[in-house]
């Protein structure tokens, strides 16, 4: 009889200081790992930032190499269509395929302005390049005159062009890979627009339970 009241009194103790001899060892850790929860890993990723990046680059990439790719072709058989197809789908995309992870991205505002600036340049740089051979193929508009201030205005006009159309055709190209490495940041920007007003809270307590022992517990608050 008394070896049977020893038994149930030790494990009443052992019921009773487990749960705070767990509690107190590890409270530390576990308020840590509550504290490393945060907000963003409960709201929807509605939009995946490589993606976004990828779908520019690769669009680009393949449009334009496609393009001007046959837009050789064309210039190397002497076949004018087959040169404008090509030379024009290749700028196509280099006008269209950066803004493309933009809209992926819900970013339409720089998709956009991206395609108005490079549409502009691109066009700046054609009419440069056929202004170059027009005058390289053409000959000199002073040939039959012969005064010195003629001469010197289409050498300069001369050297003029081409940088022209190298600049222009450089800045568009800038412009677009700008916008491929920029899709990434727009996508991260439209996960946290879209998260924003939601607040989740983990607070770590420590409930107390019959007697002396306590329990580690977990409090959520979440606010929109």
């Amino acid at each position: 009889m008394n070896l049977q009241v020893i038994v149930v009194v030790l494990s009443f103790f052992a019921m009773v200081s487990l749960p705070r001899a767990v509690s107190a060892e590890n409270l530390a850790e576990q308020e840590d790992s509550a504290n490393k929860m945060e907000t963003g890993d409960f709201c929807l990723k509605k939009y995946q930032p490589s993606r976004a990046m990828w779908l520019s680059g690769a669009t680009t990439l393949v449009g334009t190499v496609v393009g001007f790719g046959v837009a050789g072709i064309g210039f190397a058989t002497e076949e004018v269509g087959l040169f404008a197809f090509g030379a024009f789908t290749g700028a196509f995309f280099l006008v269209v395929g950066p803004s493309t992870g933009h809209f992926y991205a819900d970013n339409k505002l720089q998709a956009w302005i991206g395609i108005s600036l490079r549409t502009v340049l691109i066009s700046a740089a054609v009419y440069g390049t056929f202004v170059s051979f027009a005058k390289m193929l053409g000959g000199s508009e002073c040939d039959n005159d012969p005064r010195i201030e003629c001469s010197e205005r289409h050498d300069r006009m001369a050297v003029f062009w081409p940088v022209f159309a190298a600049s222009t055709a450089a800045t568009a190209l800038g412009l677009a890979l700008f916008d491929i490495f920029t899709a990434k940041r727009a996508a991260r920007k439209a996960n946290e627009k879209a998260c924003e007003g939601l607040n989740v809270m983990f607070v770590p307590t420590i409930v107390p339970e019959k007697g002396d022992g306590t329990r580690l517990g977990l409090s959520v608050t979440i606010g929109f």
